[in-house]
């Protein structure tokens, strides 16, 4: 039994101590491998111009984030 897999990979990202200070001010101290996550999400898809995958990682669509990547947030 136990929890499904994740389906995750660990990565190792080095950020500038005040960038980390700034994403924790703003998600909390366990939020940020969530935040990333959806940073580096958001930015595939603003650079390949592909849907986000849903494949239960974390990553959210724009109608989840209330975000629209084009105009910033959703009205």
């Amino acid at each position: 039994m136990g929890r499904p897999p994740l389906n995750l990979k660990e990565t190792k990202v080095r950020l500038p101590k005040a960038t980390k200070e700034r994403i924790k001010a703003l998600v909390g101290n366990y939020g940020i491998a969530t935040f990333i996550r959806e940073a580096v999400e958001n930015e595939l898809v603003r650079r390949e111009g592909t849907p986000p995958a849903t494949d239960g990682t974390g990553g959210c669509t724009e109608s989840e984030s209330g975000q629209n990547r084009d105009t910033g947030p959703a009205s």
